[in-house]
């Protein structure tokens, strides 16, 4: 075939040039629109095992409220409700899949309880991002009144007093501590006080439904996950302060003997706290 091109060239190297430009034309499409179609059927083909494998994953990921592993059959039920719901979102919208965040809902067999799962980046949530329901600004963190429902949960709600950094609940009349760093929050709820901190906000709480973010806006909305979650365990140690007297040894947060290791920080190393 090379030695019949030369000798088009040679004979008439316009019309040989003709027809190498009108082959490629012709080749090029047919040989992208190939590519295409074999990357489709292995997109499809291999689809169920990539699912198959990320409920795997998740089956043997713990539950983050009772430390059980949530099993294949959640995972399956977590994964078949996501794929039905966006089996009518793709109806309404041809984009869905490729322009939102993928999360399913799974919920755990033991406690009943509901986390959410990142598929694309396999990280297992307690609460749906945004938390739309979760107020934003300063927070009281570990009120454990009886009737705390009744009880204003943003700082700006409380009774200020002559410390600046001191409010009164004007519910249940307990000082409520305003704290910056983990530390400091930790050091007032070692001695019983109710604390309020600063929930993270990347801006955006705008959107209703994890499944709202555009794909672009998918590292920050990773970083505000990750923020509140780191957030939500924090109250979550401040809240078993009085219940164990196991500490982490890197970060001194409350590790209660149902926790397999820290949830602030991951370790698993403790020590206890001496008794007063």
């Amino acid at each position: 075939m090379l030695e019949a091109l030369l000798w088009a060239l040679r004979a008439d190297p316009v019309e040989a040039l003709i027809y190498i430009v009108l082959w490629l034309l012709v080749a090029l499409p047919t040989a992208a629109l190939a590519v295409v179609i074999v990357m489709l059927l292995f997109f499809s083909i291999t689809a169920p095992f990539r699912e198959r494998r990320t409920c795997l994953v998740l089956g043997q990921t713990p539950c983050p409220f009772c430390g059980v592993p949530l099993g294949l059959k959640a995972a399956q039920q977590a994964a078949k409700g996501y794929n039905s719901t966006h089996t009518q979102r793709r109806e309404q919208d041809s984009k869905a899949r490729s322009r939102y965040i993928q999360e399913w809902t799974v919920v755990c067999p033991h406690c009943g309880r509901e986390s959410y799962f990142d598929y694309i980046h396999h990280t297992l949530y307690e609460r749906r991002w945004p938390y739309r329901d979760l107020a934003t600004g300063i927070l009281v963190r570990n009120c454990d009144i009886a009737f705390r429902r009744n009880c204003p949960s943003r700082w700006k709600e409380l009774e200020p007093t002559t410390e600046e950094e001191v409010r009164l609940c004007p519910v249940c009349w307990h000082q409520v501590f305003h704290c910056v760093a983990p530390e400091q929050a930790l050091e007032h709820a070692e001695q019983g006080h109710i604390v309020a901190r600063e929930w993270p906000d990347f801006g955006l709480r705008q959107f209703a439904d994890a499944d709202d973010v555009p794909i672009e806006d998918a590292a920050r909305y990773h970083q505000e996950a990750e923020a509140l979650e780191r957030e939500s365990n924090i109250d979550s140690a401040l809240d078993n302060v009085q219940y164990t007297q196991r500490r982490c040894c890197n970060c001194c947060f409350p590790v209660p003997e149902w926790w397999k290791q820290c949830r602030v920080c991951s370790g698993e190393q403790y020590q206890f706290k001496k008794s007063t």
